[in-house]
């Protein structure tokens, strides 16, 4: 491999990172592949050679982001193969602390949606397929084990994701200023969500076989994510 070929994937890194933040602070429109190319150190040419135009780039950062997003999911998920309750608490917490070590992620992703596809609401159907899917492959085993209802993906992500991600992701332009009221309802979402799940041969306040019961939980926490490396974020 030659030297070149390996500096691609930290040079494509580079101009990632570079153009979400120019696009958060200046938006899209106000943002150009020069100011991108002097943020990131790459000519304007990498730039195009790597991802075409504006809108491929912006999309290429919209997926990115989400990415980043799918990474929290299934690692929140996948450390309570056989706890429901603590699998969801986990990953509502992750969530929020997910918005709260990257603020302008949600914003920049309903911005990015928006300007790069004629119908944005294809884009954000796109990331909560993915978000589904992943709960999907998290729930089947334990569906067979009859510890989870058998719901299909999109009626995983109705009762435990999307009430949380309303609150996590501001309409486009907004500001985001949510995390008090987040805080609060979390632990609410999170006990909606146990009983929305629970199999329909489970008594209404009986925990999960070998889990928790989620009323009797701390509340949840809201620290920030474990320290990532800047190659894990943008792979």
């Amino acid at each position: 491999m030659t030297s070149s070929n390996r500096d691609s994937p930290i040079k494509r890194a580079r101009i990632l990172t570079a153009a979400a933040t120019l696009f958060a602070e200046k938006g899209v429109e106000g943002t150009t592949l020069a100011m991108i190319a002097k943020a990131s150190g790459a000519a304007v040419g990498s730039i195009t050679h790597y991802f075409g135009d504006k809108p491929r780039l912006a999309a290429a950062v919209h997926d990115n982001l989400v990415d980043r997003l799918i990474a929290v999911a299934e690692a929140a998920l996948g450390g309570y193969g056989t706890d429901p309750s603590a699998a969801i608490r986990t990953l509502l917490s992750d969530c929020l602390a997910w918005v709260e070590a990257f603020p302008h992620d949600p914003s920049l992703i309903a911005v990015l949606a928006a300007y790069t596809s004629k119908q944005a609401q294809d884009r954000m159907d796109g990331m909560q397929q993915r978000l589904a899917r992943v709960l999907a492959t998290w729930a089947e085993p334990l569906v067979h084990a009859n510890t989870v209802a058998p719901l299909t993906s999109t009626q995983l992500y109705a009762v435990i994701l999307a009430p949380a991600m309303c609150a996590a992701m501001p309409f486009a332009g907004a500001a985001s200023n949510n995390r008090e009221s987040s805080v609060g309802w979390l632990p609410v979402l999170a006990a909606a969500a146990v009983r929305a799940i629970a199999p329909p041969n489970r008594k209404p306040n009986q925990p999960f076989p070998g889990g928790s019961d989620v009323r009797a939980q701390p509340p949840l926490s809201t620290s920030p994510p474990r320290p990532t490396g800047q190659g894990d974020l943008l792979r």
